[in-house]
Parts: structure tokens; C-alpha cells; sequence
């Protein structure tokens, strides 16, 4: 049997072994606990480094409109500022916490969602943004904010959120719109103001002013900015201004209105009336000041002349009057100048006492209804039945009735005068109540204002007249307001153009006009309606035909320069177009005649030379061959110069050709001339088609080609039988100078001949043609270059002016 009992060094063995590995164990346990509470010592400290950062943030912001808030990357909130909590609360309505989602918080506002999850997810994905942003309702409680976002990233730079901080701007947008529209209105001011205004630093140096300032005294804006007030002031009032500043405007920031005298710039000294307001910085310190001026020469002559006037009363009351008590005179002065007053006015005053009965009348009432002063007033009903027009009086009777009741009135009425006379009057009544609101009094006025009623009649007349005028006149006439809509047109505007009236107010003008009509009503609106020049402009008709007219146009501005309205008259001028159509034509067979009759003198003297050279052809005399190849370059510079003429005859205008096409068969006129059946010469032209020149260019460019052409085929391929005329090309770039558009030639012609030897200069040389090449190059002031690689190549450049019409260049 086995003993499953262990021996005494087996259990010391196993007890040691097993204490081992418990103290290992344990080791391993007081480690893990050693590193886990560092762990926790570390963690307590950065959340309390956090919290202090928080604390020191929400501290920093506190008092402030900056906000704070942080997301994770699944759009909860990490971390905001109060002032963030509460801009959310008062946009959703709910108090967020962290770790709450942004997209539930923002759910009940679908909008401002789908912009939040926008911007902050470009945030997330790693790009900083900075925008101007408007949140609230911009009817109730709207802010604006100036938002800055940038991704969060951990230690190895992972995006693990994003973090925002906005700032308030709405006040300073505020502030910055209410100083735009402050401006505004100052400019508005300035430009309305009827005074002139001057605007200057305490030492009197003048700082701003409008026009009246500068008509006033007669000086340039530069001139019045190098001036002081008081060097536009005479010298003795200075003291007097001096003590206005110091008594008046700096101890309580503006002046009593006062005289004085400015210099204007002729010499001349003209009385002002100004009232100054003091002007001070931020800090309340005075920096400045600001008046008001208004001249008051006129007022000062008035002035003068009243008191002269008053004087010489004065001396002729005292002379009459001597014996009189000065109270009595004073009243009955009084009476006769309300008394005249009233005449001049033609007004007459009336006072009805409703508790006597008693009525007063003026002495102008009595002239006005003609009745005799030594009467008594006309009591109401006597007025009634007697003076008031037949067809009035019920509505007088009912005017007064309702006056009585307590309405003030006033009314146009007629009246039969004591003799008979028909007058129109103006009346106005007041009633007088006691202290228990009855009425007690009633008084009023009459104003005869038949001469007024007249003149209306007239002015009526007058209208109706005008109309009649504009209603027959020959031209169309009508009227635009400043939207460029016919507010008016006459008959023959309507027959003109082809519509009835109805269809024509409210429409603006560009619907009559045609595109190149439109077009140069824009270029005048540019330069301005001043500058308005008559122009001839095409109209369309209703039925799609067109028309030309001559168009008067004559702006109305309002006092502050604003546009009115614009009376045009319209006169039809197609009679006149189509005359001026046929002219035209006319001219431009007479000019092609011309080309015409001058290329065949020209080809008859080719001929003529033609027919002259005959007489030297197989003569063996070296003179007679040279006389031979004089007579045959001759005879190809007139025919250079005719195939121009045979151009501008062929072309459909008269001032230019097509130079390509020229070049083109004068060259092969001179293949043609040179006969080289047994050679084989061949010509490549690398022209741009639509290159137009006029005569000054094409004729001297022409005889030069012509040399070049003729000295390649006569001289290039001496001693060969085959040979290339290479290029013979144009060409071109522009350069914009003031207001011509120039445009830069390159003319080149080359061969592959023998060439010219080095040892040759070709302005050294006895030629005609070198001569006439060199000579017409400068003509064009042009440039000549001599290349002799593989041949010889003769380059000219050359510029030609389009405003001079030397050239047109069709860019298609």
C-alpha cells in the first residue's frame, strides 16, 4: 500500500515553494496598487489642471460676448462657457449639459442643425474655418458672431474633436451701420444746406466748407484749405470774435447768432450772420469748431432802407401831428395801416357778436360788397339773401351751422355785390366760446381773389393752349420719368412708332429703340444728360419697321439736382438718311471711277514701255540690254502700281484693299514677266488672308515687294536650274498708344539663291532698286534688316496707325 503522506523535507520543500510564489504574488499586487494609485495621483491632478484651465477660461470670458465649446468627434459636447450655454439655451430653448449630443440639441430647429453638423464637421476633418455667422430671429433677437474653429488632435495627432471660440460683433456691425448712415445723412445735410457752412481747427485754420462757402468769398476750395477765418475777417472785428470763442462757445459749446464781415478774394466786404457750435474729441477736450453762415447783404440794404424809410415816416407823422396826444395817433396809425393792409390784400375783416347782434365790418369788407360805409354791417340773414350768389347760399347757410356747432371752415364762394358785380371770394371763420363753451362771437374774413380766379381761368386757357400745340406739332413729343418710362405722348408719336397712347405710357424707351440705337443712348447716360447732343437714333415700329429721328431731349431736375422727368422730340428724319444713303453711294462710284480710269492710264503706259523695250530685244549691245532691263523694271513698277488701282476699283469700298490678294498677283505678274520655263523656280507665299492697307501704305509697300521679288529672280539663281522663293509672309501684334490702337508689321521676303556677299553694303550700292527700297522703307518708317544664312532675306517691320484707318485687320 501506498502512503500518500508526505515526508517531513517534502512538506518543507512544498511550504517554502508555496511561500515563494505568494510573495511573489504579493510583490506583483503591491506594484499593480503602487502604479494604480500614481495613476489615479496623476489623473486627479490633470482633471484639476483642467479644471483650473476651465475655470481660468470661463473667468477670462465671463463679463464678455467670446464663446467656448468643444465636441468629441461624434458631436458631443466636451466643454463650454456659460456664455456658449446660454447663447444655445436662448436659440433652443434647452440647457445642455456635457456629453450631450449637439445634434440632439439642435433638433427642433432643422435649419440651424443642418448649418451646425456642416461647419463644425468641417472642423472635424481637420481644416480651421473662420466665419461671420447671424443666429436668432432677425425680426426679434438677432446676433452676430465672428466664429473660429480648428480640429483637436491627441499627441500623436489624431483628430479626437474640434473646439470653437466666437466673438460678438453685432454692436460694432451695429455701430458701424449707424456710422455709415450717419455719414449719409451728413452728406445729405451738406448737400442741402441753402447757408454755407465752414468747418474750422480752434487756431482758426479752416479744416471743410461746401460751395457757398467758396462763392460767398469768392475763392478755390485749394485756396480757402491755406486760409484762417480770421485772415478772411477785417481786422476790427477779430477782438470782438475773439471774446465770442472765449465767453461764449468754449464755456457753454456754442454762440448767440452775431454779425460780422468777411473779405471775400476781389476786395470786396460783405456782411454775414453765423452761429458757431464747438466741437470736442472723445476725451471732451475742444478740437474744433462748426458754423453756419448765411450772408445778409440783401437784408442789410432792406434793412437801411426801411430805417430810412421809417425815418422819413417818422419825420412827416411828427410834422402832422404836432397838436395830436401820442396815444390817440399810435391807434389811429394803427387803424389806417390795418386798414391798408387790408386793401392790398383786398381781405376785409367781419365781427358778428351772436349775443347783441351787433356786427362790425372793415372798410375793405364795404369796398368788396360795394356798400356804403355810412351803413351799418350786414347782419347774417341780410348777407344771406342779399350779397351770397343764389346758387351758394344753402351752402354758406350750412357752412355757418356747422361752424356754430363747433367745426372751423373755410370755403370758395361768389357773391353779387350792391352794384351788381360778380365777385369770387375766400372765407374764413373762427367762433369765440365763454366759459361754458357757448359761442359767443364769431369773426372771420372775406378775400376777394376774383382777379386770382381770372388768372386760373387763364393759366387754364394757357394749358389748354400748350396741349393744342403739342397735340398738332410736327414732331413726336413725349415725356420720360426717371426710370426712363413715357409718362406722355402726342398723336404724332403715336403715328410715328405705330402705337396708341395707352400702349405706349408706363413702357420704357429702350422698347422703341433699335440695338445700336440702345447701345448709343448708353454712351450719352455715361457722359450725362448736360452733355446731350441731338443724337440721331433708329426706332422700331410696331410692325417691326424702322425709322430715323432726331431726337431733342431737355432734363428737368429738381432744386437738389435729382431727375425729373426728360421732354424728347422726336423729328423724323428718314427722308433725310435715305438722301444722305444715295450721296454716299454716289461718292463711292465716283472714287471707284477714278481707281478705275488711273489703272488703265497706268496700264497704258506699261504698254507704252512694253512697246518701247521691243526696239532694243536681240540687240548683242551691252547699253541696249540694260536699256532692255530698265524699260521691263519700269514697266513692273507701274503695273505694281495699277493692280492697286485694279483693287480698290474691285473692292466694295473705295478707301482700302486687300493687300494679300494684291501681293498675290503682282508676284505671279512677275514670275509671269521673268519666264523661267527652264528652271525650276518655284514661289510659297505665307500670307494671312483679310490684311486691308490703305494707298499711303499699299503703294510704297507694293514698289518694294516688287524690287525684292524682281532682284531675287534676276539675281538669286544665276548659274542654277532650280531654285525657291521661300516666304513671303505678314506679320503682326498690337500695342495700345493714348487712344490710337497701332499694330506692328513684319513684311519678309527670302530665297535661297546664291545670296549677297558679306563683303557687299547694300546702301553703298549704285541701285535703283536698293534706292527705292531703302528710300520707301523710311517712307513707312519702317525698318530694313539684311540676313544673308542659306540666300538672302530682307525683313521690314513697319507700323501702321488704325485710328488714321491705315489698315484693318479682319481678326476672324
Amino acid at each position: 500500500m501506498t502512503s500518500n503522506i508526505l515526508s517531513t523535507n517534502e512538506k518543507e520543500t512544498w511550504s517554502q515553494k508555496r511561500i515563494s510564489e505568494l510573495e511573489r504574488a504579493n510583490q506583483e499586487l503591491r506594484s499593480e496598487i503602487l502604479e494604480r494609485k500614481q495613476a489615479e495621483k496623476e489623473l486627479r491632478e490633470e482633471e484639476f489642471r483642467l479644471l483650473q484651465a476651465q475655470e481660468f477660461m470661463e473667468a477670462t470670458t465671463k463679463g464678455t460676448d467670446i464663446i467656448i465649446a468643444s465636441i468629441d468627434t461624434n458631436f458631443c459636447y466636451i466643454y463650454f462657457n456659460k456664455a456658449y450655454q446660454k447663447e444655445v439655451q436662448r436659440l433652443s430653448g434647452k440647457e445642455i449639459q456635457v456629453g450631450e449630443s449637439m445634434i440632439e440639441t439642435f433638433a427642433n430647429l432643422p435649419e440651424q442643425q443642418k448649418i451646425v453638423i456642416e461647419q463644425w464637421s468641417d472642423a472635424l476633418e481637420g481644416n480651421s474655418t473662420e466665419r461671420t455667422l447671424a443666429f436668432g430671429d432677425p425680426g426679434l433677437y438677432r446676433k452676430i458672431y465672428e466664429v473660429h474653429r480648428t480640429p483637436i488632435r491627441d499627441a500623436e495627432g489624431k483628430i479626437v474633436g474640434a473646439g470653437e471660440v466666437a466673438r460678438n460683433v453685432t454692436e460694432k456691425i451695429s455701430t458701424e451701420e449707424a456710422l455709415r448712415k450717419s455719414e449719409e445723412r451728413y452728406r445729405i445735410l451738406n448737400e442741402s444746406l441753402r447757408d454755407a457752412f465752414a468747418h474750422t481747427s480752434m487756431n482758426g485754420r479752416i479744416i471743410e466748407f461746401n460751395d457757398l462757402y467758396c462763392k460767398m468769398l469768392g475763392y478755390s476750395p485749394e485756396e480757402i484749405l491755406k486760409l484762417t477765418y480770421q485772415e478772411l475777417t477785417p481786422e476790427r472785428w477779430h477782438a470782438i470774435e475773439d471774446d465770442i470763442v472765449h465767453e461764449q462757445i468754449i464755456p457753454r459749446g456754442y454762440s448767440d447768432v452775431y454779425e460780422k464781415e468777411y473779405r471775400r478774394k476781389d476786395g470786396g466786404i460783405i456782411p454775414v450772420e453765423l452761429r458757431t457750435i464747438l466741437l470736442k474729441d472723445e476725451s471732451g477736450r475742444p478740437n474744433g469748431m462748426w458754423a453756419i453762415i448765411r450772408g445778409i447783404s440783401e437784408r442789410k440794404k432792406a434793412e437801411e432802407a426801411l430805417k430810412k424809410a421809417r425815418q422819413n415816416l417818422e419825420d412827416l407823422v411828427k410834422q402832422r401831428t404836432e397838436e395830436l396826444e401820442k396815444a390817440y395817433d399810435s391807434l389811429k396809425e394803427s387803424e389806417r395801416g390795418l386798414a391798408e393792409a387790408q386793401r392790398m390784400a383786398h381781405i376785409g375783416s367781419w365781427d358778428w357778436n351772436l349775443v347783441t347782434n351787433e356786427v362790425y365790418w372793415s372798410d375793405e369788407l364795404y369796398r368788396i360788397f360795394g356798400r356804403s360805409p355810412q351803413d351799418p354791417g350786414a347782419t347774417y340773414n341780410e348777407m344771406l339773401s342779399l350779397y351770397i350768389h343764389p346758387d351758394d347760399r344753402e351752402y354758406v347757410d350750412n357752412s355757418i351751422k356747422k361752424a356754430l356747432e363747433g367745426e372751423l371752415f373755410s370755403f370758395d364762394s361768389k357773391i353779387i355785390s350792391a352794384n351788381g358785380e360778380e365777385k369770387a371770394f375766400h372765407a374764413q371763420t373762427e367762433i369765440i366760446y365763454d366759459t361754458n363753451h357757448n359761442p359767443v362771437r364769431m369773426r372771420g374774413i372775406f378775400q376777394d381773389i376774383t382777379e386770382s380766379k381770372k388768372a386760373e381761368e387763364k393759366l387754364r386757357e394757357s394749358e389748354e393752349k400748350y396741349r393744342n400745340i403739342v397735340e398738332t406739332a410736327n414732331e413726336g413729343i413725349g415725356i420720360i420719368d426717371n426710370e426712363f418710362k413715357l409718362t406722355f405722348v402726342n398723336k404724332k408719336l403715336e403715328d410715328m412708332i405705330g402705337y396708341r397712347a395707352g400702349d405706349m405710357i408706363g413702357k420704357q424707351l429702350w422698347f422703341f429703340l433699335s440695338e445700336e440705337a440702345k447701345h448709343n443712348v448708353n454712351l450719352i447716360l455715361e457722359r450725362g444728360l448736360q452733355d446731350f447732343e441731338n443724337p440721331e437714333l433708329k426706332f422700331i415700329r410696331k410692325d417691326g419697321s424702322s425709322f430715323w429721328a432726331q431726337v431733342n431731349a431737355k432734363p428737368i431736375f429738381d432744386n437738389y439736382g435729382k431727375l425729373i422727368s426728360i421732354i424728347t422730340m422726336l423729328s423724323d428724319i428718314n427722308k433725310r438718311k435715305e438722301a444722305e444713303e444715295s450721296l454716299a453711294k454716289i461718292e463711292i462710284a465716283r472714287k471707284k471711277e477714278i481707281h478705275h480710269r488711273i489703272k488703265n492710264n497706268l496700264q497704258v503706259i506699261s504698254s507704252l514701255l512694253d512697246l518701247q523695250g521691243e526696239k532694243f530685244k536681240g540687240r548683242k549691245n551691252i547699253q541696249d540690254s540694260e536699256v532692255l532691263e530698265a524699260f521691263m523694271e519700269s514697266q513692273n513698277r507701274v503695273i505694281s502700281m495699277a493692280l492697286i488701282h485694279e483693287e480698290l476699283y474691285k473692292g466694295e469700298g473705295t478707301e482700302t484693299l486687300d493687300f494679300s490678294t494684291y501681293i498675290k498677283e503682282l508676284a505671279e505678274n512677275l514670275f509671269h514677266t521673268y519666264s523661267f520655263s527652264s528652271k525650276s523656280i518655284h514661289l510659297n507665299m505665307d500670307l494671312e488672308k483679310n490684311a486691308f492697307f490703305d494707298m499711303d501704305t499699299a503703294v510704297p509697300l507694293g514698289i518694294i515687294v516688287n524690287e525684292l521679288i524682281s532682284n531675287s529672280l534676276k539675281h538669286a539663281f544665276n548659274g542654277r536650274d532650280n531654285g525657291e522663293i521661300l516666304k513671303l509672309r505678314r506679320e503682326e501684334g498690337e500695342c495700345k498708344k493714348e487712344d490710337n490702337m497701332d499694330t506692328s508689321f513684319t513684311l519678309t521676303v527670302s530665297d535661297n539663291g546664291v545670296g549677297i556677299p558679306e563683303n557687299i553694303d547694300i546702301e553703298d550700292l549704285d541701285s535703283l532698286g536698293i534706292q527705292l527700297i531703302t528710300t520707301l522703307a523710311d517712307q513707312l518708317d519702317g525698318k530694313l534688316e539684311l540676313k544673308r544664312n542659306n540666300g538672302t532675306e530682307f525683313i521690314i517691320r513697319f507700323t501702321v496707325s488704325k485710328k488714321d484707318n491705315r489698315a484693318q485687320i479682319d481678326l476672324k
